[in-house]
């Protein structure tokens, strides 16, 4: 998915038939904005593209690093990881993202 000059992979989920969870996963081959810095533009634009039939409520985000596809070489890989965003909207846009991990259910 192109946003601005950035490219992410998307991957889109239909929950419980109210709810659409997005996972925007950072790619090593993005030479734009990193996703961290270009989330609220990003969410903005998914929810144009494909959530236009939710509210923006509905809408659930996931920010994804995957260390096979989002750096370039094994000195900035890592573990990975995976960043729920808990959006401000105002009128359909996200004016701020706040990132938080995701919890690990069912694990000690």
């Amino acid at each position: 998915m192109a946003v601005d000059d950035g490219v992410y992979a998307l991957t889109r989920f239909e929950l419980n038939g109210q709810q659409r969870l997005f996972i925007v996963t950072e790619l090593a081959e993005n030479n734009g904005h990193p996703l961290s810095f270009a989330a609220e533009r990003i969410a903005t634009e998914i929810l144009r593209r494909y959530g236009a039939d939710i509210p923006p409520s509905s809408a659930l985000f996931v920010e994804h690093y995957d260390p096979g596809v989002s750096f370039r070489g094994p000195a900035t890989a890592e573990c990975e990881r995976f960043l729920e965003w808990s959006v401000t909207w105002h009128n359909r846009q996200a004016v701020f993202i706040h990132p938080k991990p995701v919890s690990k259910r069912g694990t000690h």
